[in-house]
């Protein structure tokens, strides 16, 4: 029965940590992603980032782009500073791309890693950046017409 119990156990937790690995792959062809990752919340950087996409919350919602921050161990999505942290490693191992103690890592709608930043981006940059992609410029097209 005790080793029952362990495996029971084991087995959550696997299907646990698969549900947050799958979380990103449920926005593909849906959303283009902006993962902030930091080791801590404090970090001046962070904050910088998080205050100039707060200010740039109608481009964000134009060009689908959902915003994650990403710790080592958990992670929320939006640009809030109140929501609730999902409990997590998987997403700060599979995305971190550097040694930087902060970085950006932006992912197009086919769930490909399109750029990454290791300081803050303004929102200027970053549009350009997305209004530079191929599917964003068939997006315009269509509201154009």
């Amino acid at each position: 029965m005790r080793h029952f119990n362990i495996f029971c156990t084991f087995l959550l937790f696997f299907m646990m940590q698969n549900l947050h690995a799958q979380e990103l792959s449920s926005h593909q062809w849906q959303n283009r992603l902006l993962l902030i990752l930091v080791k801590d919340t404090l970090h001046p950087e962070f904050q910088n980032q998080l205050d100039a996409l707060r200010s740039q919350a109608a481009g964000l919602a134009e060009r689908d782009l959902l915003v994650y921050q990403v710790m080592p161990n958990q992670y929320r999505t939006g640009l809030s500073n109140r929501g609730k942290w999902i409990a997590s490693a998987k997403l700060h191992s599979a995305y971190k791309q550097t040694d930087a103690t902060f970085e950006v890592v932006m992912i197009g709608l086919d769930g490909g890693i399109k750029q990454c930043w290791t300081n803050p981006v303004s929102s200027v940059a970053l549009f350009e950046v997305i209004d530079k992609m191929p599917m964003r410029r068939a997006e315009i097209g269509r509201k154009a017409n």
